[in-house]
């Protein structure tokens, strides 16, 4: 491994070296220094993978929520189904429940989901 020191430098009483080093530059066998470095994206097999899971968790999810009573659907998609999560008064308002109402049947379809999508990942 080539190494250049570009120069010394002193912090107090602790030395320390500046190394010039190329991301390059080998250290062992037929690997480098850039070698080291962790693509933050991912290889592309992983990035395809992941991209299947989140398809398939969307299908799942989609298939789950027709299977809930039409009320209960109607929350969930009311209360998530946008850029932002609407608050229960809101809900409640747009669909003429209450709110401890919507609370209750948002609850109970999300424990349905969570029990439906359980039941398919195995």
């Amino acid at each position: 491994m080539v190494r250049h020191i570009n120069s010394c430098k002193r912090a107090g009483d602790k030395a320390s070296l500046v190394l010039d080093v190329s991301l390059d530059c080998n250290i062992n066998d037929n690997r480098s220094f850039i070698d080291l470095i962790p693509d933050p994206q991912g290889t592309q097999e992983e990035i395809v993978s992941s991209e299947q899971e989140l398809e398939r968790k969307r299908l799942m999810l989609k298939e789950s929520l027709a299977n809930l009573k039409k009320v209960e659907r109607n929350v969930i998609v009311a209360r998530y189904g946008g850029e932002r999560i609407k608050t229960l008064s809101s809900v409640a308002h747009k669909l003429g429940m209450s709110t401890e109402g919507v609370r209750k049947t948002e609850m109970r379809a999300i424990q349905k989901l969570k029990e439906m999508m359980a039941g398919r990942e195995l």
